[in-house]
């Protein structure tokens, strides 16, 4: 009787635990009242769950003028060293659109902020920014990014948002 009870706990135990927890010992105690104890080993399942993650990211104030005017203003030997000191820095800039153009599904955007030079250049597709569509030269952008490239007349952005201003 005692077998069969065990039997039958143990294999009720089992159905409705098979993906929690596993049987380890199981102990019989005779006496009046035949018991059955089931020790069981708890199996802990970790699900990592995703998460929205907040950053804050300190923007510099420097303008795309005052980036090229403190290259302007090293010696020629040195003015490639100095605009590289600009990589990484974050920047939100207001900036007129000049031109776009597509090569092997991406899109080349070419802001200006005042002058001409220097090109601020963003290297996208049309599906995230399908507004380039419709654009059209000087229309005026928020864009913010950090600066991955900097030389004379070009810095290149890796962007973070671009917002349509009207």
């Amino acid at each position: 009787m005692v077998a069969v009870l065990l039997e039958r706990v143990i294999s009720k135990d089992k159905a409705k635990t098979k993906t929690r927890n596993q049987i380890k010992d199981v102990n019989i105690t005779s006496g009046n009242n035949n018991t059955v104890q089931i020790i069981e080993h708890q199996e802990q399942h970790l699900y990592q769950a995703k998460q929205d993650s907040a950053e804050t990211i300190v923007l510099n104030q420097i303008s795309p003028d005052e980036i090229k005017s403190t290259i302007d203003k090293g010696p020629l030997y040195q003015q490639d060293a100095i605009a590289k000191n600009f990589i990484g820095l974050n920047v939100s800039w207001k900036l007129k659109l000049f031109s776009i153009s597509e090569t092997k599904g991406r899109l080349k955007v070419i802001f200006n902020d005042q002058r001409i030079y220097p090109e601020i250049v963003i290297e996208t597709n049309i599906e995230e920014h399908p507004y380039f569509k419709i654009a059209k030269q000087d229309d005026l952008f928020e864009v913010a990014g950090k600066i991955i490239d900097c030389e004379h007349y070009k810095i290149l952005l890796d962007v973070r948002y671009i917002k349509e201003l009207k």
